[in-house]
């Protein structure tokens, strides 16, 4: 079976995510209980942003959603509601909820997890939008007016 449409970003995708489940690295024990405990509330509400987010970012997208880098068959071009002002909402969610589980955990390897998930996303995105400027005429347009993932973030946002 030759892969093509963009598998191994998936599964790096959803290995980077499963590994979000692991103890964080190095362990945290000797730290001031009450700082701590306001630093694990921020990687809370961070996480909880993004969980909020991304559903309403899969409803958004509806019959259109696909998690392979490629669009679905008979797809529309959807830029409204999450998409108005983001063309990867779900990717950047998927950011958001990874910096807030590093945040909470005060991990390196966790730190680390989300720099690998921002790129393997970036890639992926791009990959994606070659699909989809052949599919949408409209979606060159949609690239100039909206930012990537993270607006004003040079990595993730790679309008010209």
């Amino acid at each position: 079976m030759k892969i093509t449409k963009g598998e191994w970003y998936l599964v790096f995708q959803i290995t980077l995510i499963i590994i979000h489940f692991s103890q964080g690295w190095p362990n945290n024990t000797n730290m001031n209980y009450e700082i701590y405990k306001y630093i694990q509330i921020s990687g809370i509400i961070i996480s909880s942003k993004g969980l909020i987010s991304l559903s309403i970012a899969f409803q958004s997208l509806g019959r259109n959603l696909s998690l392979l880098p490629t669009p679905v068959e008979d797809s529309i071009l959807i830029t409204k509601k999450s998409y108005k002002k983001c063309r990867h909402p779900i990717y950047k969610e998927l950011l958001y909820i990874s910096l807030g589980i590093s945040i909470y955990k005060l991990s390196l390897l966790h730190l680390l997890l989300l720099i690998i998930l921002s790129y393997i996303l970036k890639q992926k995105a791009i990959l994606e939008e070659k699909e989809l400027i052949l599919k949408h005429y409209s979606y060159r347009k949609y690239i100039k007016s909206t930012p990537a993932i993270i607006k004003n973030l040079p990595y993730l946002d790679w309008r010209s």
